[in-house]
């Protein structure tokens, strides 16, 4: 398993390539609200500039000033340490609902699955992680039964049944 946060960060920097830069540039110029930090005047102009950028840690500069936990950065984890991460994020909607709320009352649900619930990795991994992503966009790791990683079998069937490609 990766040592720490730096370890991690520092493995995923080292891992973008001039495709993922692109890639993250566009989405920027088509408004996507999480790369707007490629669109103000700090922006990293180089695959060299956003490697250094990508390994700033929060700590070190504030926690609006860095780069974490985007999707390519938290597959690449999955991929190196061969996990999937599950993650409950109150900021979803959940599905059949428009504010959010799973419905309570004999209303149907429309089929689709539960958004606040999110897979990031294989389904085959050998362990799994559990994150809670906060309203306040911060990931906290839930330890289950002790540990922070557990093979998906150890998780109970209702907690696996939030993730149906467990």
């Amino acid at each position: 398993m990766l040592a720490d946060a730096g370890a991690m960060r520092d493995l995923v920097a080292d891992s973008l390539t001039d495709e993922i830069f692109a890639l993250y540039q566009m989405y920027a110029a088509a408004g996507v609200e999480d790369f707007a930090w490629l669109n103000g005047h700090h922006a990293p102009q180089t695959l060299e500039e956003l490697r250094a950028f990508a390994k700033t840690r929060g700590h070190d500069c504030g926690a609006g000033h860095c780069l974490w936990a985007d999707d390519y950065a938290i597959n690449k984890i999955c991929e190196l340490a061969d996990v999937a991460v599950l993650i409950i994020d109150e900021q979803a909607p959940a599905s059949g609902s428009r504010s959010g709320r799973k419905r309570q009352r004999g209303g149907d649900d429309d089929g689709r699955p539960d958004s606040r619930f999110v897979m990031v990795g294989e389904p085959s991994a050998a362990r799994v992680v559990i994150l809670h992503r906060s309203r306040r966009q911060h990931f906290s790791p839930i330890r289950f039964d002790g540990g922070g990683a557990c093979a998906p079998s150890a998780l109970p069937g209702a907690t696996r049944a939030l993730w149906p490609k467990l």
